[in-house]
């Protein structure tokens, strides 16, 4: 490792080793992965990233988002399956979504600018779920809060009131006592242990494991279309842990349409 860490950090998509060295600079692959590259010189205290010989790791993947490519589209991949509490991830979503948002609305879209899109909707859709559910999550609370003040008993009821359609969860905020509500919950999650989804996050997570889909195998086919539809159903962390795992063999394996013998 250099005794002094540079100054001046250079990132670049891809680099060749003879460019690398004709400016006389070395890896320490001792101490540093793969990508990292230090000038020799005492005078010149710099380092170069070449983004695209990073090991796909979680450490790389805030450098990978600035690559091209695959090797940016694999790092967006593995960005949309983070768990929410990932330091950065919150404000790395939030660039996206106002990038794919102010891309999207523009009419004349250049081929590279069509390809980032494609590869930004997985993390974009991912972002409006999270949006959504946050300011739903806000709102029953504070409507909890409001009706019974601070309880802890009613605490575990937020998630459920929260994936609730709309229209159900308020009816049932606005009209039941405090023991009818856990009652009602409480037994809701009995006879249907993952509750339903609300519409407007259950097409969020449509167009999300659409989007997805179309990122690693193509146009949606028939086969793919039955696939989609099960992944629908899953809550959105589990659909989310398990599209970039699964070939497309093996989710028609498990999602698929089952021909009937």
């Amino acid at each position: 490792m250099p005794k002094v860490l540079p100054k001046l950090w250079i990132l670049t998509t891809s680099a060749s080793q003879a460019f690398l060295a004709s400016f006389d600079f070395k890896p320490h692959q001792s101490e540093w992965c793969k990508g990292f590259y230090f000038f020799t010189g005492v005078a010149m205290n710099t380092g170069v990233v070449v983004i695209d010989e990073l090991p796909e790791t979680l450490e790389t993947v805030w450098l990978r988002i600035l690559g091209k490519g695959k090797t940016q589209q694999k790092a967006i991949e593995t960005l949309a399956t983070l768990e929410d509490q990932e330091p950065l991830l919150d404000n790395v979503l939030d660039v996206f979504h106002k990038w794919h948002e102010d891309t999207q609305a523009q009419d004349d879209l250049t081929p590279e600018d069509k390809e980032l899109l494609m590869i930004l909707s997985p993390a974009y859709e991912k972002s409006r779920t999270q949006a959504i559910l946050q300011e739903r999550h806000f709102y029953v609370e504070n409507l909890l809060k409001s009706r019974f003040g601070t309880d802890e008993a009613l605490s575990p009821l937020i998630e459920p009131l929260v994936h609730m359609p709309h229209e159900e969860s308020l009816q049932l905020l606005m009209q039941c006592s405090r023991e009818e509500l856990l009652a009602q919950v409480n037994q809701m999650r009995k006879v249907s242990p993952q509750m339903s989804l609300s519409p407007a996050i259950r097409q969020t997570q449509r167009v999300f494991v659409t989007s997805w889909l179309e990122s690693r195998f193509g146009e949606i086919d028939n086969a793919l279309s039955q696939v989609v539809e099960s992944l629908v159903q899953l809550p959105p962390e589990e659909s989310t842990r398990l599209l970039p795992k699964l070939s497309r063999e093996e989710l028609l394996a498990r999602f698929g349409k089952k021909d009937s013998k």
